[in-house]
């Protein structure tokens, strides 16, 4: 992010978050607009469906803070991206 965006970017930091910001990583302002920043991790090979559910469920209360959500699948392999319909 910070290679795409370089000098277009700052975080937020921790004394700057919201106490009721929830369960996202990261807020950022970039190119003018707040922008929330969450990574899902690929654990032994693949993507917790549960984890994906709980990161969108906490979206719409989180819409206060950021205009958007940016959400990074990290995997070791690329065979972890290969999303069952469920995903979808």
């Amino acid at each position: 992010m910070h290679a795409k965006y370089s000098g277009r970017i700052e975080f937020c930091g921790p004394y700057a978050m919201p106490r009721d910001y929830h369960w996202y990583r990261h807020l950022v302002n970039m190119e003018g607009k707040t922008v929330m920043v969450h990574w899902l991790y690929a654990r032994y090979g693949e993507f917790n469906l549960s984890e994906l559910k709980e990161v969108l469920r906490h979206l719409q209360g989180n819409l206060v803070y950021g205009e958007q959500l940016m959400l990074f699948p990290i995997a070791e392999s690329r065979e972890s991206f290969r999303y069952s319909d469920e995903w979808l």
